[in-house]
């Protein structure tokens, strides 16, 4: 996995997917996943003046077109204006144009799109089988291997939250969830006008980032799976109930019908969401390398205190060894979620992490809604996130005034602890909505972040070395449990000893040549389990 090596320039080689599983033929159905996409990157600079600035230019540079994102007049979105998604010949060298954009004055980071992907088998389970809700041993399961829904609906049974659904569009003619669908109160539907100004014309209940419209409809099944376990109708004698019946579905849809889509158009869809005012954001997609502008995303959302569900990913494998993102992000509002099975252990083919999964929750069989007005059972952690988006709107709608941490920490706090996710987990248990609503009246303090320093940027001779300074890193309520240092070229500055700790020694190769630039990541970890980063160039001269 290739890791940015610049505060410039990232080479990512990595795909995403949606988060299906489907038994045991599974594997058979999975499509192949393109790299990144031909032709495109992504492109961040220090101001929004320099990007505008630099559309000229970028133009002599063999730049046919220059597009930023419409990310309305939130503060949050700020950042998002300083990225432009620019376009070029298809056929052309991928990192010979990163070389040539990063040399256009303010260019502060560059990176190519990758194309994201779905694939999957659903099965024909039955709606009885609506296991993870309310675990009978109707499936052949372990009575009670559930997430208590029908106990925390004696508490509260739902609440018009705005639940963001970034996928592959939603049916929103479903009838377990039309009445649910988010309608724009700032937006006069037909009119070509945009009322609310907020850049998208006639984006009455959502939209098509893929198409670039306002109809966000989902012509794959993914999207209203998703929907339709957050949120489908209950007590309407129809299908399937979802873990918050009166959440409110904003139809995000960045993947088209084969399930690809561009990470740019994920971008920009978490941009509108922030802008609509979106409270909980539903990510059942999963990828391999790190996103500088995906992660920028992620921060505009946890400044407006929004609740980012993120599925683990599908791989059996451990993302605190081998990351997958946007899971793998340590943005303190993320929570990510296992799939855990009818007899709570841990689904074969969720991803795990000690300290990278957060908890789990039912992903193995789901019935939910999809296209059409049927319903279908599928299986994967992208079935598993959406109780825990779920959950974390039943929590709003109880109590509006909640933070982010304090949604996270009283999901973890509350969760039914399971053997399978014992040292495989953040939490090591399985979500429990009915804990986590009694909890509710009474949260727990919030835990703050951790604030990585990786110290000053360095300035290295070939063969010498020095030792780095990670000391002023602090939690505010806590304390650091754990210093993580990376070094994005390690073939030219390596980190001799002190890896783990806040002082490592480090070293410039002498075969390094002179000029090169390496980034080193500073991970520290609170004693809750929360991280956050900090990077450091090196430069060898």
């Amino acid at each position: 996995m290739l890791k940015p090596c610049s505060k410039k320039t990232a080479l990512l080689a990595a795909a995403i997917s949606l988060l299906f599983a489907g038994g045991a033929q599974a594997m058979e159905g999975v499509a192949p996943v393109p790299a990144n996409a031909p032709g495109r990157l992504l492109v961040k600079f220090n101001s929004e003046g320099d990007a505008d600035a630099a559309h000229g230019q970028a133009g002599k540079l063999g730049v046919r077109e220059v597009r930023k994102w419409r990310a309305g007049v939130k503060p949050e979105a700020a950042i998002a204006k300083r990225w432009r998604v620019m376009n070029f010949a298809r056929d052309a060298n991928l990192k010979m144009m990163m070389d040539r954009i990063s040399r256009l004055p303010g260019v502060e980071w560059v990176e190519p799109d990758p194309v994201v992907s779905a694939a999957g088998i659903p099965n024909d389970s039955r709606f009885a089988e609506l296991w993870g809700m309310h675990n009978t041993g109707q499936t052949g399961g372990t009575v009670d291997a559930d997430i208590d829904a029908p106990e925390a609906w004696d508490i509260l049974q739902g609440g018009a939250v705005l639940v963001a659904v970034v996928d592959t569009g939603v049916d929103y003619q479903h009838a377990d969830l039309a009445s649910n669908i988010w309608v724009n109160p700032g937006e006069i539907a037909g009119n070509g006008v945009d009322d609310d100004g907020n850049g998208y014309i006639d984006d009455t209940r959502g939209w098509n980032f893929v198409a670039g419209n306002n109809d966000p409809y989902d012509d794959n099944q993914h999207g209203t799976h998703v929907s339709g376990t957050i949120a489908a109708l209950g007590n309407n004698a129809k299908g399937v109930v979802g873990v918050n019946r009166q959440a409110r579905i904003l139809p995000l849809k960045f993947l088209n019908a084969q399930g690809y889509g561009y990470t740019s158009d994920a971008v920009e869809a978490i941009y509108y969401a922030i802008g609509q005012g979106a409270k909980v954001m539903n990510h059942s997609w999963s990828g391999g390398s790190y996103s500088r502008a995906l992660a920028d995303a992620f921060t505009a959302a946890q400044n407006a205190n929004i609740v980012m569900a993120v599925a683990a990913g599908n791989s059996a494998q451990d993302i605190d060894v081998t990351p997958t993102y946007p899971a793998a992000l340590t943005h303190a509002n993320i929570i990510t979620v296992a799939a855990t099975t009818h007899n709570d252990g841990l689904a074969y083919f969720s991803n795990y992490g000690a300290r990278g999964v957060d908890l789990g929750a039912p992903g193995e069989a789901i019935l939910s809604s999809v296209p059409g007005s049927g319903y279908a059972a599928y299986s994967g952690t992208s079935m598993a996130t959406p109780h825990v988006a779920g959950a974390a709107s039943l929590l709003l709608a109880l109590n509006p005034n909640l933070t982010h941490a304090q949604i996270k920490d009283t999901l973890l706090a509350t969760s039914n602890p399971v053997a399978a996710l014992a040292g495989k987990s953040v939490s090591g248990g399985r979500l429990n909505l009915q804990a986590a609503l009694t909890a509710t009246s009474n949260p727990p303090a919030a835990n703050l972040p951790p604030v990585a320093d990786a110290g000053a940027d360095v300035t290295l001779a070939r063969r010498a070395s020095t030792v780095l300074n990670g000391t002023s890193s602090f939690d505010p309520d806590g304390k650091i449990a754990a210093y993580a240092w990376v070094s994005s070229n390690s073939g030219v500055v390596g980190i001799l000893s002190g890896a783990t700790t806040a002082t490592p020694t480090i070293t410039a190769s002498p075969r390094a040549r002179v000029g090169t630039v390496v980034t080193l990541t500073l991970t520290v970890s609170d004693n809750q389990g929360l991280k956050s980063s900090d990077g450091i160039l090196v430069t060898v001269k």
